[in-house]
């Protein structure tokens, strides 16, 4: 499997932990345990690249997390500005250290909530299955 992003996430909803590649369309994997879980988004990758070999289709690009360099311009309203500013000083941080925070907050809540929706889900369970139809 060639570098593709392999994200985990427990689903209180199913009970188990979802492994998701979202460079392959949020494949999804669910097991009792993270490792399972793991094992499995990988034999399912593996499985979707293989059969995108046979039908001649391109796989995607793997995601690079190196290109970024770390830093971005925000334009927000002022009101909004002196709130952060003033919560940052209350704080006793940088306002780059709190939006920073508060981003990474709102970033992790939002991974764990796409990745769980019932619309991945049910790939997994077709994947799955013809990857141990495969098998047999």
């Amino acid at each position: 499997m060639p570098g593709y992003s392999q994200f985990v996430a427990w689903s209180s909803e199913d009970s188990q932990y979802v492994a998701t590649c979202p460079e392959l369309g949020h494949l999804t994997a669910l097991a009792d345990t993270e490792e399972d879980a793991v094992r499995e988004l990988k034999v399912a990758i593996d499985l979707v690249l293989e059969d995108m070999a046979e039908t001649g289709e391109t796989p995607p690009a793997r995601y690079d997390f190196a290109s970024h360099s770390g830093q971005f311009r925000v334009r927000l309203p002022r009101t909004l500005h002196a709130r952060l500013a003033w919560q940052a000083k209350i704080e006793g941080v940088s306002l780059n250290t709190l939006v920073c925070s508060l981003l990474s907050e709102a970033s992790s809540q939002f991974t764990a909530a796409g990745y769980l929706s019932a619309r991945f889900a049910s790939t997994y369970h077709g994947v799955v299955a013809d990857a141990r139809r495969r098998q047999t």
